[in-house]
């Protein structure tokens, strides 16, 4: 096999040297780019000069809304080290999806964050709005005396002073909150743990959803297993296995768009289905192997 039928963006392939500025924020372009090597500093316009708002790495990609909806750059972008870039236009980016899907869902990812995070902003603002407004049909205003004071002010008349009152609204009762079960918080017992063969390092299991893979810099978002560190060459993917206790037994999945493989005692798993893991099994991310243990049970 060919270099080329190995790696076939191996031709887009580009080298920047620390200090290169890719783009500034406001420059049209048609180019998205996707880290090989190196690191890319973004960076946002402010009044006193620009700010870096994200260190991206190898496997991370920006530049794509370039492509997708051909606007302005919301951001710059400069090599913070020397680095390999991947540099894809609008002509190859259909092929770019088609051959490394674990982008195409990050992409999705990404956008869906900015979703949430809309959708939050808004729902915030209906409250801040809701609790500006005048009061809606069916409320009623009550006055409400404040509490007399010992020694208040009189008047010449020797006639103490009546307190303005205060005014309430008062609304019909509300319901109860729907419960909501929660995860595990920070503190609470490990439900299970992960112990690295190579480092002996200890990652704790605190809910029992919990997503196993590296910090992701394009979306912000944080594994509950963060390998980050454990994994030097960078090639498990951000998201990249999940584990999930359900009814007092464990199962591990490889997540969808996880590009290097997932292995269970050295089967590989399928994306997405369930599959049981038992204490002691041998959890395989790429070239890091995991020996999943459960807490030991005190009589």
């Amino acid at each position: 096999m060919s270099a080329a039928e190995r790696d076939p963006f191996a031709r887009f392939l580009k080298h920047f040297p620390k200090g290169t500025v890719l783009f500034n924020e406001g420059d049209e372009g048609e180019d998205m780019y996707i880290i090989r090597t190196g690191r890319v500093a973004i960076k946002k316009r402010v009044a006193d000069g620009d700010i870096t708002v994200a260190v991206l790495e190898k496997g991370d990609f920006f530049g794509e809304m370039a492509v997708l909806e051909r606007i302005p750059r919301t951001a710059g972008a400069e090599m913070a080290e020397d680095g390999d870039l991947i540099v894809i236009g609008s002509d190859v980016f259909g092929d770019m999806v088609k051959n490394n899907p674990e982008i195409a869902v990050r992409m999705l990812r990404k956008y869906s964050v900015r979703l949430r995070e809309t959708t939050k902003q808004l729902e915030t603002l209906k409250r801040v709005e809701a609790f500006a407004a005048p009061p809606a049909a069916g409320m009623t205003i009550e006055r409400i005396p404040e509490p007399a004071r010992v020694g208040s002010t009189a008047t010449p008349a020797g006639r103490p002073v009546e307190p303005v009152p205060a005014a309430r609204v008062v609304t019909a009762p509300q319901a109860a909150p729907i419960p909501v079960k929660a995860g595990a918080q920070p503190g609470a017992s490990p439900l299970a743990f992960f112990v690295s063969n190579a480092s002996g390092n200890v990652f704790p299991v605190l809910k029992p959803d919990s997503l196993i893979g590296r910090y992701d810099s394009v979306t912000g978002m944080a594994p509950d297993v963060d390998l980050t560190h454990e994994d030097a060459s960078r090639n498990i993917s951000r998201r990249h296995a999940r584990l999930l206790i359900k009814d007092g037994r464990p199962y591990v999945a490889e997540e969808i768009g996880t590009m290097n493989g997932t292995y269970l005692n050295g089967h590989k798993l399928p994306t997405g289905v369930l599959t049981v893991i038992n204490d002691g099994d041998q959890l395989t991310l790429c070239r890091l192997t995991l020996t999943f243990r459960l807490p030991e049970r005190t009589p």
